[in-house]
């Protein structure tokens, strides 16, 4: 499992549904947590690639609170 996936995997634990969109050749993230619906967005500006869906993984995973510093 890429690192990515792992970030990914970790959000959808905490009860998030994650996708992923190419908007405009951009990367983007939605998390939606159930039941409330609150959201997060997140975008790499840089293109769609694999690096930059993982530079979008992280900064989504910023968003709901994980710190990927501490583990």
């Amino acid at each position: 499992m890429s690192t990515t996936d792992q970030i990914l995997t970790r959000i959808s634990e905490m009860g998030y549904i994650v996708k992923k969109f190419t908007v405009n050749g951009v990367v983007e993230l939605h998390a939606v947590r159930i039941p409330d619906g609150h959201a997060e967005i997140a975008r790499c500006n840089d293109g769609n690639g694999e690096e930059e869906t993982y530079r979008a993984a992280c900064l989504l995973a910023h968003a709901v609170g994980i710190d990927l510093e501490d583990g």
